[in-house]
């Protein structure tokens, strides 16, 4: 028997009330008793601020909190190099570049302004709103500002995602239950991109629909102003596209057979949902670019260019052991779960659980997709076990002390400035980079997340070889980045062919080992992170250098056979 009740909102009992007259009573939901209202309304809102639900959600971000503060604790464990990075990652930069330079000019580019490879072809800012913010976060705060705003959104995440299994299960701790089993999924999109804000706009639009049926119809309207952020922000709004219709299309039956029990929408309903999904698509023309953002991005998905799959993120699920065995034990909690109760599902939910839990396995990616859908159900089930919230049996003062005391872990533990300038010197190429300003300007090849991260660094009178912009194209300069980096057999005429004069690349690649057992050119810096590379024709200053990789000589001959040379 569920007793949530108004001493936590209002809004989320009425949510638990609607879910258990639709669901007839399943998922240990039931009659929703309600207390007298306290006296006065300041103790009703301290009763609120302080019950157990809101101190569950403070637990969660306490959670989100202690593995992004790990993970930077880890870090200086790890070897030093991009592959490496935690919450600040190549793309951060090139999206802050970007966002600096719509703020500075307050013009949208329509060309490359960065690279000597691709100078004056069409490019977009396709996700400028998220840029900006990014850029402004950065004015205002440095690295820690940066750091602040990784773990406000993630927490953001993960408030929205158990706010969104309470509005399903109307069980606030068969909830928390279900978004502590979620972390480790959504743990490795703790990043700083446009991205993370998409997702939380696809945590919003489920939450809207949920509250559409379960009868509360006026937040649905909300739906097209969020598309018009959304597409300005990332990609991800056709995820969106897809909730919609799958809900759209799910209210068009009903009937009821094995562990499906599906409900038609009401002509009303019906008509508003429509409605309020053409304005979405609509929506989408509200660029800067007009259409072209929508399209952009609808191209990339049906033309999957060359450099997406080398994006890690568009890996398959086997590839990550840990994630992948997480995944199958929820998936197979699900189905010890229902072979114990044997639940109902509506129509809606089959459909976007085989979806996203397919689109996991092909793309890692889609596993913070799968981690909103999963959640919900997963919290429905735990509901048949775990007790519901009682307020007679709150103690608030006890909540009050705790959340005062994860206020304070959070604070104590936040990265330090120096803590963090540390953290991105063993990712990207700082000193290096100081190096080449006492330098005149070359034609610079250089590992392809550094790309934004240079240009902020040298200035944009310095040409770049290619940014993580790059990996969408079918081929071309990426391409070719592709084989140089590898040390395949066209190596050497490829660097040829772009007149590149130097190469800023990890020192402990095997581009590095290749150069280094090159006669015609000379390592003139490295440190821990990188190594830069120069034709001997141009003889720069060497400034500090440091002696190759030992074995370069002796693997010359084998280097030079490999590419035919």
């Amino acid at each position: 028997m569920s007793v949530e009740n108004e001493s936590v909102s209002s809004l989320v009992i009425k949510s638990a009330e609607a879910s258990t007259e639709r669901n007839g009573g399943r998922g240990g939901t039931g009659v929703v008793a309600r207390p007298v209202q306290p006296r006065s309304t300041l103790l009703s809102v301290l009763h609120r601020g302080f019950s157990f639900p809101v101190l569950l959600g403070a637990t969660l971000v306490a959670g989100v909190c202690a593995s992004i503060y790990l993970k930077l604790h880890e870090m200086p464990t790890l070897p030093p190099g991009h592959t490496h990075l935690a919450i600040i990652e190549g793309d951060t930069w090139l999206h802050i570049l970007i966002g600096e330079d719509l703020l500075r000019t307050r013009t949208f580019p329509t060309k490359e302004s960065y690279s000597f490879t691709a100078a004056g072809k069409p490019s977009m800012a396709f996700e400028w709103l998220g840029q900006v913010g990014m850029a402004l976060v950065n004015r205002a705060g440095g690295l820690r500002a940066l750091a602040a705003s990784v773990i406000l959104l993630t927490a953001l995440l993960m408030l929205l995602i158990y706010y969104y299994a309470w509005l399903s299960s109307g069980n606030s701790k068969a909830s928390f239950v279900a978004s502590v089993l979620m972390m480790p999924l959504i743990s490795p999109f703790y990043t700083l991109r446009p991205q993370l804000l998409g997702y939380i706009f696809l945590a919003i639009t489920l939450i809207l629909l949920e509250h559409f049926r379960q009868g509360r119809r006026k937040p649905l309207w909300l739906l097209p102003a969020l598309f018009v952020l959304w597409v300005n922000t990332h990609g991800s709004f056709v995820l969106g596209l897809v909730v919609l219709f799958v809900h759209w299309v799910s209210g068009l039956f009903a009937f009821e057979v094995g562990i499906l029990k599906v409900e038609r929408w009401s002509r009303a309903e019906r008509q508003q949902l429509t409605l309020v999904s053409l304005l979405s698509v609509l929506a989408l023309g509200v660029t800067p670019y007009g259409t072209r953002l929508a399209s952009f991005t609808v191209r990339t998905i049906f033309h999957v260019p060359l450099g997406m799959a080398h994006i890690v993120e568009y890996q398959s699920l086997g590839a990550f052991g840990d994630l992948l065995r997480i995944f199958l034990l929820l998936l197979l909690l699900l189905i010890l779960a229902q072979i114990t109760l044997g639940p109902k599902y509506r129509l809606a939910e089959i459909i976007l659980l085989a979806t996203t839990a397919y689109g996991a396995c092909v793309h890692v990616r889609l596993l913070a997709f799968f981690v909103l859908v999963f959640a919900p159900l997963m919290a429905k089930l735990l509901a048949g076990w775990v007790p519901a919230y009682n307020a007679a049996k709150d103690r608030y003062l006890l909540n009050a002390f705790l959340l005062a005391l994860i206020l304070l872990g959070v604070v104590r533990f936040f990265p330090s400035q120096q803590g963090l300038a540390d953290i991105v010197e063993r990712g990207f190429p700082r000193s290096a980079a100081d190096y080449l300003r006492g330098q005149p300007a070359v034609r610079l090849f250089h590992e392809d997340l550094w790309g934004g991260y240079l240009v902020r660094r040298l200035g944009q009178q310095r040409k770049i070889f290619l940014d993580s912009r790059s990996l969408y194209e079918e081929a071309g300069v990426f391409g070719d980045y592709l084989s140089i980096i590898s040390v395949e057999p066209d190596t050497l005429p490829l660097l040829r062919k772009y007149g590149i004069e130097a190469c800023l690349i990890e020192r402990d690649g095997p581009l590095a080992t290749f150069l280094s057992a090159l006669p015609d050119w000379q390592q003139v810096y490295a440190d821990k992170v990188s190594a830069l590379f120069y034709r001997k024709s141009l003889r720069p200053d060497p400034g500090p250098k440091l002696a190759g990789k030992p074995g370069a000589e002796r693997s010359r001959a084998r280097m030079l056979q490999a590419i035919g040379q």
